[in-house]
């Protein structure tokens, strides 16, 4: 459109918000700050002029753009009436897709249609409307015009000549995107480099602090960025490039000079809590991006592209279980390259359970995988949790899980606790028969022999007070120093060592861990025979280990009758009493 703003005329834009509901009180405030402008001229240092303006919005008022798109909404609705009677039919990328008839943003618009003369007609009579209405006027120089291959030449000139545009051989760019990448890929996205570049000369990087350098890499060079990267996967050499112009700046390089960087770059991109800078991996950024819009895909179904890109690739399943396709484009190659990730962490929140399958989902709250990991023996590969779920009570049903009764807390806490041991016997003596040729063939001898059972629980902490975390350790050992479990955890808590450690066997805690101290009472009380007692750090090594060692570690850490690497020397000189 030529001159889009100043042409918007206020009767059209008054009817646009009527037409689209908006109040009578809200449509008098907008339109008082539309109509109530007026200009001057300054001509040598002085105001002349008071000129009041009757038609148009004003540029760089934060209002204008949402106004503005309110005036568009009359041409989106003369497309879209005239789509629905059938004069204008758009274009479908593929069968089942949905019919795109137009594209647009603002200003700017994409109108597809056939290259017929009804069509062409069709669309210069909606246009003439339009312009008739609303006041704004086709600008002809920056119109082009696109057919697709098998177009007659005849055609194409007599499109060319109503419409007064210019035909072009492919769109270069759209919204500073390019609208076909072919196979150079460096060459499509060149230009990025080019605009850094001269975003990064124009700075004089002598003139700024350090603070003032990190402040224009992160909110203007890494940000320029954004946009194309998260509809494109940027080559990897490209990413080295770009984060190479954006190293030299910082660190004060110039052309062919060289400058010591005090640091490596990757270090640098660690976040500012380790001590860093807290810099954009470019590679990094470009795959949480593309990873950020393929959850979009999975959760929303109704958006235009979810629809035009579930027509092409995946018309019968969701993305995660979309395949790459033949001769996808290349969009689609960019956000199923993070479709892997957007999988890792994924994971079902359990409604009606009709979708969600029990053996390959993630739908448990707990465990580091998410899954279930107990062997199938009976259930179907394929059955799915609504398959457990009792669809008129929207209970467990009870025939088809051996822990309903525990889980339901049906059964007393006796019992309860002789079927934990129970089937944890069996499982250790199905290990010890499979493994080592030992155990006790008889179900009841077994069940008889486990009660009586006594644990050690070994527990410590490491607190880093720099970062506000703590790690925990617990080692859980049976009579004869055999590892039954193990567990290290992180912990952001800004407690001291006090806290942390809990020294529950105290007669009368602090008041800062007498919380705690009768947390621990509560759950000892649970167990019919548990001491507390205090164990010197000599004693104590394992779980000193696994305590330091939950720092590294993201999520929770459980090993069952596994002894962790770290540990596995202590646990020996632990037994022999070294």
């Amino acid at each position: 459109m030529s001159k889009a703003y100043d042409r918007v005329e206020w009767v059209w834009l008054d009817k646009v918000m009527e037409k689209l509901g908006f109040t009578d009180r809200m449509r008098d405030l907008i339109m008082r700050c539309v109509s109530t402008v007026t200009y001057s001229i300054k001509i040598n240092e002085t105001l002349r002029g008071h000129i009041i303006p009757s038609r148009g919005i004003r540029q760089g008022d934060p209002l204008s753009p949402y106004l503005f798109l309110l005036c568009v909404e009359g041409l989106f609705a003369l497309i879209q009436s005239a789509v629905d009677r059938g004069q204008i039919e758009g274009v479908k990328i593929c069968r089942g897709s949905p019919r795109l008839s137009h594209l647009f943003f603002a200003d700017d618009s994409l109108i597809f249609y056939k290259a017929t003369l009804k069509e062409c007609d069709e669309l210069q009579r909606l246009l003439a409307v339009y312009e008739k209405a609303s006041g704004q006027q086709l600008n002809h120089a920056k119109t082009s015009l696109f057919f697709s291959g098998n177009t007659p030449r005849e055609v194409q000139e007599e499109k060319k000549n109503r419409f007064g545009a210019q035909i072009i051989k492919q769109h270069e760019k759209y919204f500073g995107l390019p609208s076909l990448v072919g196979r150079n890929k460096r060459t499509t996205f060149n230009a990025i480099m080019e605009k850094l570049g001269k975003v990064l000369a124009g700075w004089k990087e002598k003139l700024l602090s350090k603070a003032g350098k990190e402040v224009l890499i992160k909110v203007v060079a890494q940000a320029i960025l954004t946009y194309t990267m998260s509809c494109f996967k940027i080559p990897d050499s490209l990413c080295d490039e770009l984060m190479g112009m954006i190293r030299y700046f910082w660190w004060g390089q110039k052309k062919e000079e060289k400058t010591i960087a005090w640091l490596s770059w990757e270090k640098m991109c660690e976040p500012k809590c380790d001590g860093r800078m807290g810099f954009k991996n470019l590679k990094w950024f470009n795959k949480a991006l593309l990873v950020k819009q393929g959850w979009h895909l999975q959760m929303s179904g109704n958006s235009l592209l979810n629809r035009v890109l579930k027509a092409k690739y995946f018309p019968t399943g969701d993305f995660v279980h979309a395949s790459i396709g033949h001769n996808p484009s290349y969009t689609w190659r960019s956000l199923n390259s993070a479709q892997r990730l957007v999988i890792e962490g994924l994971r079902w929140r359990v409604g009606n359970g009709a979708n969600i399958k029990i053996w390959q989902d993630k739908w448990l709250p707990w465990g580091s995988s998410h899954r279930v990991i107990s062997p199938r023996m009976f259930l179907s590969a394929d059955m799915k949790i609504a398959d457990l779920i009792d669809s008129t009570t929207a209970m467990w049903k009870s025939e088809e899980l051996l822990w309903y009764e525990m889980m339901t807390n049906a059964a007393r806490e006796e019992k309860c606790s002789r079927l934990v041991m129970i089937a944890w016997a069996l499982w250790s003596n199905r290990n010890d028969i499979l493994h080592w040729s030992e155990g006790k063939t008889d179900a009841i001898g077994l069940a008889a022999s486990i009660i009586g059972f006594l644990f050690k629980i070994n527990v410590d902490n490491a607190l880093y007070p720099t970062k506000n975390l703590a790690g925990i350790g617990v080692v859980i050992r049976d009579l004869q120093g055999r590892l039954m479990a193990a567990l290290c955890r992180k912990i952001k808590v800004p407690l001291q060592v006090l806290e942390v450690e809990a020294k529950a066997y105290e007669a009368v805690p602090p008041t800062s861990i007498a919380a705690i101290v009768e947390g621990i009472h509560v759950l000892g009380s649970e167990i019919d025979v548990v001491t507390f007692s205090h164990v010197r750090r000599s004693g104590n090594k394992p779980a000193h280990i696994l305590a330091r060692q939950a720092l590294s570690f993201v999520n929770d850490v459980i090993w069952i009758e596994e002894v962790p690497c770290c540990i596995q020397q202590a646990l020996i000189q632990d037994v022999i009493g070294l």
